[in-house]
């Protein structure tokens, strides 16, 4: 499987990547990084951070549904409820980071 993540925390990208040894992983640390990545690498997830310095993550879920319609998208945030009804829409699922939720997409993505 192909999956690129997305968040500006270095550490989260290094815990996330770990978790899914055995995937082919790309990892931005920005909007404008996932947005290079996504011309030329089709992930089949495309999992990022809501909020980051260079944008949030509705910019790069447009950019993925733009680019891979058929890629699976997610946001994860420290705060989901307060997300805009746009990161519903356009994400398959919005999990908040820390939550059982995303460690269950984690652990079923890794198998």
């Amino acid at each position: 499987m192909r999956i690129l993540l997305v968040d500006d925390d270095p550490a989260i990208l290094r815990t996330f990547a770990r978790q899914l040894n055995g995937h082919e992983v790309l990892t931005a640390s920005g909007v404008g990084e996932a947005r290079a990545a996504l011309e030329g690498f089709h992930p089949d997830v495309v999992l990022t951070d809501y909020s980051m310095p260079d944008g949030t993550g509705l910019d790069v879920l447009r950019e993925a549904q733009r680019q891979c319609p058929e890629a699976r998208r997610y946001v994860a945030s420290g705060n989901v409820t307060n997300g805009p009804d746009e990161a519903h829409e356009l994400a398959y699922a919005v999990l908040s980071k820390g939550s059982d939720n995303l460690i269950d997409l984690l652990g079923s993505l890794a198998e």
